[in-house]
């Protein structure tokens, strides 16, 4: 069992490593993919750091940053224990909201609600909760099996999506309409399990990676109502992420065992998917995230493990229309978790723990 539970969850266990020696992501070769190398040193477009300078008290999980407003929202990491702590932006001031926690969370749309789940251990009771941001209190949703493998709000903020060791759930913020739209399997070497679930921008699908008991599986998508599936990619594939306008996902490819990963994006607005790569798999790519008019992808950037040793990660922006990279004045030697904000900003933590931010112009 416990070889088993260590499989399953290698995906978020490698993540946990980025903090030390960064994730990578991505490389699967489809007919008609278009390369686009990375040159290092390449001049990026003007970008200012908007003012903000925030030292934290807690180091920051990898992917535990996202910003509603003027809020930000911290996984913080205590020895592999997780916690949740808002962030005034740009006063510093914090409040915790949450101790013993999952390490995914999500907030709605309206900045209102913040989910989550209750730490577990493999197998174990776990809790799903939504936290009201503005009373300050928490309300439990639903029970599951634990441990919590992604959460996400739908794009009207009444209905959660959810992975867990039972598949991919989702219910009202009352607890009604509990509906499996899709089973896990958590069974040694049978295990398939979903994770990383996240709403598309009208509501009626969701897309949510797979794990094995060895590797990753494809990306997928279910209707949010029929619970039919379709399977996007083909395997090793990971952290799905809607463009604004939903026609659109970007999506690391990451090979089992490998130092080096992809971003790809799929464009879904044809009758067949179409798939563009956009790196060249000579370093540790992570999907990041959309700019909020859906022009451009932010991509974090770190050298392959074999040259790691006195190296910094960074920050990428890819124009895709134009199909091209340019670098972000902003680097670091672990993790940054940066992540787009609706105000247009891209927010990160740096090395010594300063949450600052840039907006590329």
């Amino acid at each position: 069992m416990l070889q088993t539970a260590f499989r399953v969850v290698r995906c978020s266990r490698v993540w946990t490593l980025i903090a030390t020696l960064v994730l990578g992501l991505a490389f699967v070769i489809f007919p008609g993919c278009i390369k686009r190398p990375v040159p290092d040193g390449q001049s990026g477009p003007p970008a200012g750091n908007g003012s903000l300078e925030v030292v934290l008290k807690h180091e920051v999980a990898p992917r535990g940053l996202l910003v509603a407003g003027a809020k930000a929202y911290l996984v913080t990491e205590n020895e592999g224990r997780f916690a949740i702590v808002e962030v005034s932006l740009p006063d510093g001031n914090e409040r915790l909201l949450a101790e013993d926690t999952a390490q995914n969370i999500a907030v709605s749309k309206d900045g209102k609600l913040l989910a989550y789940g209750t730490a577990s251990e493999w197998n174990a009771p776990c809790e799903v909760r939504v936290f009201d941001l503005d009373k300050g209190e928490w309300r439990k949703i639903a029970d599951t099996t634990g441990p919590l493998r992604g959460v996400d709000f739908s794009p009207d903020g009444k209905t959660l999506v959810f992975a867990s060791l039972e598949g991919l759930v989702t219910i009202g913020l009352d607890g009604s309409d509990r509906k499996v739209l899709v089973e896990g399997k958590a069974n040694g070497e049978s295990t398939v399990l979903q994770w990383r679930p996240v709403w598309s921008p009208d509501g009626a699908k969701i897309a949510y990676a797979v794990s094995y008991y060895e590797g990753s599986g494809p990306i997928s998508i279910v209707e949010a109502d029929t619970g039919a599936v379709l399977t996007l990619t083909i395997s090793d594939d990971v952290d799905p992420l809607w463009s604004p306008d939903g026609k659109s996902i970007l999506y690391t490819h990451q090979p089992y065992g490998e130092d080096h990963s992809d971003v790809y994006i799929a464009d879904l607005a044809g009758a067949q998917p179409q798939f563009k790569r956009l790196t060249e798999g000579d370093g540790l790519y992570c999907g990041l995230g959309w700019s909020p008019d859906g022009r451009y992808v932010l991509v974090q950037r770190a050298p392959s493990l074999s040259a790691w040793e006195g190296s910094a990660m960074k920050l990428l922006v890819y124009e895709v229309g134009q199909g091209r990279f340019h670098e972000l004045p902003a680097t670091s030697p672990k993790s940054m978790t940066p992540t787009w904000a609706a105000d247009g900003f891209i927010y990160y933590v740096t090395e010594d723990g300063r949450l600052t931010r840039i907006k590329p112009k």
